[in-house]
């Protein structure tokens, strides 16, 4: 049975952005960009990205509250 998972962005703290990039020699792309609510679960999907995918970058951004 598959499980659907949510989770709550909590926009007063902050949320993290991963960016996924197929580096190119004329011009890159972003090929996926997901916002998550923790830091673990951004470095996770970054992980599952890089191992599955030799081609591609992955970038963490975090986004604060100013």
């Amino acid at each position: 049975m598959l499980q659907i998972r949510q989770a709550a962005v909590v926009l007063n703290g902050g949320f993290f952005t991963v960016i996924v990039v197929k580096p190119n020699v004329f011009e890159s792309q972003i090929v996926d960009e997901r916002h998550f609510s923790t830091y673990e679960e951004a470095e996770w999907f970054k992980l599952q990205i890089a191992l599955n995918h030799k081609d591609l970058i992955c970038v963490v951004c975090e986004f604060r509250e100013v």
